[in-house]
């Protein structure tokens, strides 16, 4: 069975200059803003959910709004149904999963650093990004295994939006591609309208 990222010996993180075609660019900017939307839903609900937890008197209404409230909280699959605007829009449920994932552990890190603040409504930016885990199946390894790969040392293909350019330093690693896993992958657009990809890497051999 394939080790899982953490518990791999060595991890790297590598950033490079992304460049998208114009579809491209209009998927990512719609995941961008379909990640910020789902961070924010989870802010409203866990306020509104504070304030119904200071009703003390065991009222009808509103527990059923609590239930469901909790059952929103925990359903990407409802968030689609909630909001259709979200399936015409190229937006897949993994980047839905680390909004969420992405706010939950702004939580832990209020709970561990308290100097940190709680998770607050992000606002609309010109820069923006959003994550993606890299799935595996069992045969595919290394850089070029997974949903998230190197197609060659200067384009990869990434889940949603297929082939697309990149630049960096990262034809040095595939003097051991079959040995490095590819794990989150961040797209970032800055504010100046540049696309970055950044991923999470590891190995059990030095990089």
């Amino acid at each position: 069975m394939a080790k899982k990222m953490v518990d791999l010996n060595y991890h790297y993180g590598l950033k490079m200059r992304l460049f998208p075609s114009s579809e491209q660019k209009r998927v990512i900017d719609n995941n961008i803003n379909a990640s910020r939307f789902a961070y924010n839903e989870m802010v409203a609900i866990d306020k509104e959910l504070y304030w119904l937890h200071q009703i003390k008197i065991p009222i009808a209404i509103v527990q059923d709004r609590i239930a469901y409230l909790q059952r929103r909280k925990n359903n990407t699959q409802m968030l689609f149904a909630i909001h259709p605007w979200l399936a015409g829009t190229g937006v897949g449920t993994d980047v839905i999963d680390q909004a969420r994932r992405a706010y939950q552990s702004a939580w832990r890190l209020f709970r561990q650093v308290h100097r940190s603040g709680v998770p607050v409504f992000h606002r609309k930016r010109d820069d923006g990004s959003y994550q993606l885990p890299t799935r595996y199946t069992k045969n595919g390894v290394g850089l070029a295994g997974g949903s998230n790969r190197f197609i060659d040392k200067k384009h990869v293909t990434l889940s949603g939006l297929g082939k697309i350019r990149v630049s960096g330093s990262q034809k040095r690693l595939f003097n051991h591609a079959d040995a490095i896993r590819i794990g989150t992958i961040t797209i970032r657009r800055d504010a100046t309208g540049r696309y970055f990809l950044s991923m999470q890497l590891g190995s059990d051999t030095p990089f």
